[in-house]
């Protein structure tokens, strides 16, 4: 053996050195790995915030739609209400 070869522990350690970051990225897509969802289960769970939004949206609209009519009802109510007292004050004003 000449001296220009490195012994084992010199490889061992030029390995751990140049290779040792490559297991830190190893154990950090691992890491990563370990949060990924699976597609199917992605999409179902997008499919349901999507009906929960359809959902809500159609809850809106419906009321947005009463809050429109509200209005309307109460000038009915109003105009019956006036008409009424009216009739009560004439008839009222009749009798004495």
């Amino acid at each position: 053996m000449t001296t220009d070869e490195p012994t084992l522990g010199e490889l061992s350690r030029i390995l751990d050195r140049e290779f040792g970051h490559v297991r830190e990225d190893i154990r950090e897509l691992a890491g990563r790995l370990d949060r990924v969802v699976p597609l199917d289960v992605y999409r179902a769970d997008q499919r349901l915030a999507e009906q929960r939004t359809t959902g809500v949206e159609q809850r809106i609209t419906a009321m947005e739609q009463r809050a429109e009519r509200r209005p309307d009802r109460w000038i009915a109510v109003c105009g019956v209400l006036i008409a009424l007292l009216s009739l009560v004050v004439t008839l009222g004003a009749l009798t004495t």
